[in-house]
């Protein structure tokens, strides 16, 4: 949201140009901030459409996404009700809307609400396809809103992309199965082209991210183990082994059900279906260690375009499993009683950063014009998001700078150092817990300019002022 309603008219988003983290301004364009924030810029455009009606308030802000993550259950279940029946649709919508992942992300003013929804959609649809008997809803009428679904999904977040191709190539492999007409999937054909400009826009960001740059840190085959399988397990359900449990409990239960010889409706393509769906979250796994090599990024959010794929994979074994109720019955009541208590816990610690409370704080103790110094440049943009109404309010005015971007960081904190500050002139360094290597740089670099004052620590956050004393640095070890 910031970065729709606090940039300017800088450097045109069309401009051929590199878009990366230490190139960004302030004034740029929203989306030259987008390109070099290497996500794309859907759910940002429709946050911006939303506040004009709801205004910017916090819960307006957070009530798109919260729309959104509400709405994904329950697309779940009317999408699916009709091809795999009421109970398999209904206990994956209950996982679905109780898990701990999808709950926090439906509050928050990301695009990973919305990318859940429109995932949601699109795995529905290739599900309905599969168990369709083939006729009037292959024309491509049909396929336009699939293709429709997958452009939406790519410019929510380019993991909606990688979901896209999974689910074309699932299209395909069950058209050919079926002996369905392939003619119409060139209509898919539309997706890379209607992509072509974020990719223009993007191309400089994402070539320096995939080189690792701006990693977070470096990964090794240990981390895939310890730290990967395990936070990925726990997106789709909380606890070590709940996941695997509750997989394992709703595979036999499916291979009961057809041991049972029950009439189970193109049992085949089920079969398949299940297979696919558990491959791709597999295959997208792979990706992210991919990434985690290369680029030195990972996090478990990014399997936001899996979770309903995940969700759509217990639906299919629960079809599968026919009237052997109590196994997947026991399935569902684990993974909700589970899921229930990982989310009230959830609200008992919150963890969110303060950024309210320490912009509240810098307002209530500035004095004359400081200068704020956001650290990381990228970042400065979100943290003056409160900073600024709250400065508004007590009447202050100031002035908004950081230190540099990433690997430019000694060289932006020489430059502060080296500004001449008037005697008494208040510098207020505003940090978050992860970047705090800036405030023991900035005591050194710039003792004798910059006199500390005090200081006050939040949650995920840090505030210090600063006094200048009109003198030259003397830079300590």
């Amino acid at each position: 949201m910031s970065i729709i309603t606090q940039v300017g008219d800088g450097r045109p988003w069309y401009s051929y140009v590199p878009k990366l983290f230490p190139d960004l301004r302030i004034g740029d364009s929203a989306l030259t901030w987008k390109a070099g924030e290497n996500s794309p810029p859907l759910f940002e455009a429709l946050l911006w459409l939303w506040t004009r009606v709801f205004g910017v308030s916090d819960f307006a802000v957070r009530a798109l996404s919260a729309v959104a993550g509400s709405l994904a259950p329950l697309v779940l279940f009317v999408g699916l009700r009709r091809p795999l029946g009421p109970w398999a649709a209904g206990a994956a919508a209950w996982l679905f809307a109780l898990s701990p992942s999808a709950v926090a992300y439906a509050q928050e003013a990301r695009g990973y609400g919305l990318l859940m929804l429109l995932a949601t959609c699109a795995v529905v649809r290739v599900v309905r396809y599969a168990l369709a008997a083939p006729g009037p809803q292959d024309k491509g009428a049909s396929f336009g809103w699939d293709v429709a679904l997958y452009v939406l999904l790519s410019y929510t977040h380019y993991t909606g992309l990688v979901l896209a191709c999974g689910l074309v190539a699932l299209r395909f492999v069950v058209a050919c199965c079926q002996g369905r007409p392939l003619r119409e999937f060139g209509w898919f054909a539309w997706v890379p082209l209607l992509l072509a400009p974020w990719l223009y826009l993007n191309w400089f960001s994402m070539a320096e991210t995939g080189t690792g740059r701006f990693g977070w840190r470096d990964y090794g085959w240990p981390d895939v183990w310890d730290l990967m399988l395990p936070k990925a397990a726990a997106y789709f359900m909380p606890g070590a082994y709940t996941l695997w449990a509750m997989l394992g409990v709703a595979v036999v239960a499916a291979v009961w059900g057809r041991w049972k010889a029950e009439h189970v409706p193109q049992l085949s393509v089920r079969w398949l279906l299940a297979v696919a769906f558990a491959g791709m979250v597999a295959v997208h796994f792979g990706y992210g260690i991919y990434t985690a090599f290369h680029a030195r990024v990972w996090h478990e959010r990014y399997f936001s375009a899996m979770l309903p794929v995940g969700m759509a994979l217990f639906a299919v074994l629960f079809s599968l499993a026919g009237r052997q109720r109590l196994l997947t019955g026991l399935v569902v009541l684990a993974g909700c009683m589970v899921s229930l208590s990982a989310v009230l816990a959830s609200y008992e610690k919150p963890w969110k950063e303060e950024y309210r409370e320490a912009s509240r704080y810098i307002a209530h103790n500035a004095q004359g014009t400081p200068t704020v110094v956001a650290t990381w440049a990228p970042n400065a943009i979100y943290f003056n998001y409160y900073l600024r109404g709250f400065m508004a309010e007590a009447g202050k005015a100031y002035a908004l700078t950081a230190v540099g971007a990433q690997d430019d960081v000694p060289q932006g904190v020489g430059t502060l150092c080296q500004h001449p500050w008037a005697p008494g002139e208040q510098v207020v360094l505003f940090q978050h817990q992860m970047h705090r290597l800036y405030f023991d740089m900035v005591n050194r670099q710039c003792a004798g300019a910059l006199k500390w004052v005090s200081g006050r620590e939040f949650r995920g956050v840090f505030v210090d002022f600063y006094e200048a004393t009109g003198e030259p640095p003397q830079a300590s070890q």
